[in-house]
């Protein structure tokens, strides 16, 4: 019984394209999840200015500081 050589043709292009193959996923997967790999800068702060009786302040003015970067937010 003779081996016909063209049974294993596709495995042989397979083998060869494997790893074309794997680094087209990988390109894809890093372009198009970018967000996957990186913080989002997105956030709330909620609270109640109160004073010393425990009554709520109107209109305060609030600065936030960021001090890792130097920024500062402010609202009333």
């Amino acid at each position: 019984m003779a081996v016909d050589r063209n049974v294993f043709s596709w495995f042989k292009v397979w083998f060869r394209s494997t790893p074309y193959i794997a680094f087209l996923c990988v390109f894809l997967l890093m372009t198009q999840t970018p967000r996957l790999f990186a913080q989002v800068d997105e956030g709330a702060i909620n609270g109640t200015v109160q004073d010393s009786s425990g009554a709520a302040v109107p209109n305060a003015h609030v600065t936030l500081l960021n001090t890792d970067q130097g920024i500062t937010l402010d609202a009333t």
